[in-house]
């Protein structure tokens, strides 16, 4: 086979997964896609072959809103900037164009209607690629504008969100004020929406609203969607594969707490602009989808309480803006992949009750930003990377319940944590910890909550864990002897304090005359 031409069709479907195919037959010399309704981006695979220098391939072609680093795109395609943007500073493309440093210089910078001149201009690289001959099928841009010429007319969007009241029983809904009533404007009138008056932004805020039935694929076709909340409901089907046909523009997905089944979507990683993605208390399952690597303007990720299996795609360490990422109460295994180390933005970790194993990299302790870890009830082993005690926002180290081994870090005790934040924890209980408790924990005062049980502790208790305002301070099952101090004795002062260790009448080798609890 030396030639693939199946141009002008109505195929469907992701061009990566196709194109790895192809990219098998050694013999191929050319490759002809266009005209079809195929998404995402070219594979790599395909794009070396292309630029092996002993490759018989020579030519691969594609629709023009197809990603593609090595196809000839250029003879097709026309770059068109995005209509009207003007960056934060008032300078528009052309100002970009003036000097060839200007892109270098400030490309990235003065982000405006959700585009820096990086992804706005093709002097920078840039705009949309547009094809002035028109196809079978109009491709969708990877950038396109904020007025876009294909944005659906307000009759289109209307017959949408009509399909999309149906297959959600509006007729069931709490509220559906003006729903389906054709002398009503669609932005202006119905409940839960609203739109501008070009349909290049539309929010849907149905949250709490009693949805039940299906999530039609017609809302991939929603093609100024920024905002769609549809959480708090019983929607029971799976998460159509079109979403990710809605556009590259800035974007909120917020699906938690429905009936939602199946694997998360693949093409989710063509949503350029999505910023925040909340799948949470769901029943999804499958793997995590290593396409996620692509969207570099990711911050909020929740996936938590749902049945997503397998290892974490070292690709996400590519979303350098997550903040948080919430994958609790999942089904992951593996290791945590080194490259996570990567995300210097990330303020929360939540890994909480998974079956991952393996060590912490030491270069978690290199995150500016982060004040959350929660590696509890997993199978994690090793020592604890002394670079934690480096996180100066760190507020929350939830490592129990893991097999964790080696002494607790006295560097731990130099995370300043966030001053103006009380009811921080400490949690190391139920692990292979042994030596003994670092007195340099008591600087640790914005810490609430301690749980050191149910390790291979030594020694005494420190007294200046009595300088920390506790709650809670947990002892018991270790090896501790001695007399609990004074100082801590003297910290508890409501009737919900908490303080436990080994003080029981037999096998009790710690005096405590003030403990809530001997064992």
């Amino acid at each position: 086979l030396r030639e693939v031409n199946l141009q002008s069709n109505s195929l469907t479907g992701d061009m990566a997964k196709v194109s790895v195919v192809l990219a098998r037959i050694a013999t191929l010399e050319g490759v002809d896609l266009r005209f079809n309704m195929m998404t995402g981006r070219v594979a790599s695979e395909m794009c070396d072959l292309r630029n092996d220098v002993g490759s018989a391939l020579s030519t691969v072609t594609v629709d023009c809103g197809v990603r593609c680093s090595c196809c000839d795109q250029g003879i097709l395609c026309e770059c068109v900037d995005v209509e009207n943007w003007i960056d934060s500073e008032g300078d528009d493309c052309a100002w970009y164009g003036l000097k060839n440093t200007n892109c270098k210089s400030f490309g990235d910078k003065f982000e405006e209607n959700g585009h820096t001149a990086n992804t706005a201009c093709c002097v920078c690289n840039g705009g949309y690629l547009y094809d002035p001959v028109p196809s079978v099928v109009p491709s969708a841009s990877f950038h396109p504008s904020a007025t876009s010429s294909n944005a659906p007319s307000e009759m289109s969007v209307r017959e949408i969100l009509e399909i999309f009241y149906h297959s959600t029983n509006g007729d069931g809904w709490l509220k559906s004020t003006n729903w389906l009533d054709p002398e009503k404007d669609v932005c202006s009138s119905w409940y839960g929406i609203f739109c501008v008056p070009d349909l290049s932004a539309i929010e849907i805020n149905m949250g709490s609203n009693n949805l039940t039935g299906t999530l039609d694929p017609s809302i991939g076709y929603l093609s100024g969607l920024v905002y769609l909340r549809l959480d708090s409901n019983a929607i029971a089907s799976t998460i159509p594969s079109e979403i990710g046909l809605i556009g590259s523009q800035r974007m909120s997905l917020l699906l938690f707490q429905n009936k939602l089944t199946g694997t998360i979507p693949t093409e989710v990683g063509m949503l350029s602009g999505l910023t925040t993605l909340s799948l949470q208390h769901n029943s999804l399952f499958g793997m995590f989808p290593s396409e996620f690597g692509m969207l570099d303007r990711l911050s909020y990720v929740f996936f938590g309480d749902n049945d997503i299996s397998g290892t974490l795609p070292s690709e996400l360490g590519n979303c350098q803006s997550i903040t948080n990422l919430d994958l609790k109460n999942n089904d992951l295994t593996g290791t945590l992949p080194t490259e996570l180390g990567q995300l210097s933005r990330l303020g929360s970790f939540n890994l909480e009750n998974n079956s991952m194993s393996g060590m912490i990299p030491s270069m978690f302790g290199s995150k500016t930003y982060t004040s959350t870890i929660r590696l509890g009830n997993n199978n994690f082993a090793g020592t604890i990377p002394t670079t934690l005690g480096e996180l100066g926002l760190l507020h929350n180290l939830e490592l129990n319940n893991n097999a964790f081994s080696g002494t607790v870090p006295s560097e731990l005790g130099q995370i300043p944590g966030i001053n103006t934040i009380y009811g921080g924890k400490l949690l190391l209980q139920s692990n292979n910890l042994d030596g003994t408790i670092p007195t340099e924990l008591g600087k640790l005062d914005f810490i609430s909550d301690m749980d050191f049980s149910s390790n291979a502790l030594s020694g005494t208790i420190p007294s200046e864990l009595g300088q920390i305002d506790f709650s809670r301070f947990y002892f018991q099952h270790n090896n501790l002897f001695g007399t609990m101090p004074d100082e801590i004795c003297d910290g508890i002062n409501n009737p919900n304090d908490a303080l436990e260790a080994d003080c029981g009448v037999t096998g009790g080798n710690v005096t405590c005359e003030c403990c809530t609890e001997c064992y």
